[in-house]
């Protein structure tokens, strides 16, 4: 959640992105993409749902992290590099509605560049 918070602000936009944060960022993007759409299809015990609970806020804070980050234009080439723009689509497909959201505006603010 701080990096996603700290990322409304330009000038921390790019110190985040020149310390190496959007390389954990992009991670748990994809452990969100890899592990949630699996988990809401078979039963599962309470161990198994407090995982599930916290890949979720993983997926919503790094998608939300994403979005922010997203605007500044050389970012965007950044993130699509990392290939971040296939593991939104799959989250933005999720039923959980604040990870769906988070990852759609991230997606429509990289639209431009992916259509280059």
């Amino acid at each position: 959640a701080a990096l996603a918070n700290l990322a409304v602000n330009d000038s921390n936009e790019i110190e985040i992105v020149r310390a190496g944060g959007l390389v954990p960022i992009v991670a748990g993007v994809e452990i969100g993409s890899n592990r949630l759409p699996s988990a809401y299809t078979k039963s599962i015990d309470s161990k198994q749902e407090k995982e599930i609970s916290n890949i979720e806020e993983l997926s919503a804070q790094c998608s939300r992290a994403l979005r922010n980050l997203s605007v500044n234009p050389n970012n965007k080439q950044l993130i699509i590099r990392l290939d971040a723009v296939k593991y939104l689509k799959v989250l933005e497909n999720i039923h959980v509605e604040r990870i769906k959201q988070q990852a759609k505006r991230a997606l429509k603010n990289l639209e431009e560049e992916t259509r280059k």
